[in-house]
């Protein structure tokens, strides 16, 4: 009776390892750094998957990775959006249907150039 519990245990914990090896396999990311026009990284500037739920916020050094395995698996393109307080709004066409799953992608967003006026 133990022998066949042992062997039991043994098949579900290699099991769990061999799916647990698939789905990062299957893992699609997208990161890269973001930084100013004189090339200093933005630390907290928002990135979201257009039309979905899926973003994060850059780290203090520029740096991002996000997560792409929760999208449809039909999705071929993506729209990523890249916004900080002060600078333009960027949006970056992916393909990510190819077979390079990890994409990087480095952004230099630029300032917002408001003109000062004077009202006197």
């Amino acid at each position: 009776m133990n022998k066949y519990f042992y062997i039991i245990i043994l098949t579900l914990l290699l099991s769990n390892s061999v799916f647990a090896q698939i789905e990062k396999s299957n893992s699609v990311f997208v990161s890269g750094i973001v930084k100013d026009s004189l090339n200093n990284p933005l630390k907290g500037v928002n990135i979201i998957i257009k039309n979905t739920r899926i973003g994060t916020v850059v780290d203090e050094n520029g740096n991002y990775k996000i997560d792409l395995t929760k999208l449809h698996k039909k999705e071929k393109k993506i729209v990523v959006i890249f916004s900080f307080v002060g600078f333009k709004i960027i949006e970056k066409e992916i393909d990510i249907s190819d077979s390079d799953k990890n994409k990087i992608i480095n952004i230099v967003l630029k300032d917002k150039a408001a003109p000062l006026s004077c009202n006197g």
